[in-house]
């Protein structure tokens, strides 16, 4: 995310951000974003970057960097509540 929004100056960022928090704030936007999200589907692919960060910061069980016992499922599902559902405020 650095490094894709680098480029902006300072009002563009913040400018950006605001956008971002009227659409999580917006019912009919978060419905529409909701479906593309699912119609998509969870990954299919070893996301090395989520594995990667915060290295350390877990206590969750590790072979290496990967953590043991994920439940793919549960994570898809919590990915949906928090991206689906409106921001207040």
């Amino acid at each position: 995310m650095m490094k894709i929004f680098e480029n902006l100056t300072t009002e563009e960022r913040e400018t950006s951000q605001k956008v971002s928090k009227e659409i999580q704030r917006n019912p009919e936007k978060v419905a529409a974003y909701c479906t593309e999200l699912k119609r998509i589907g969870p990954p299919t692919y070893e996301p090395k970057w989520i594995i990667l960060h915060g290295i350390g910061v877990y206590d969750e069980p590790r072979e290496g960097h990967y953590l043991k016992n994920v439940d793919a499922n549960a994570l898809w599902e919590e990915v949906l509540k928090n991206r689906c559902t409106p921001q207040k405020g």
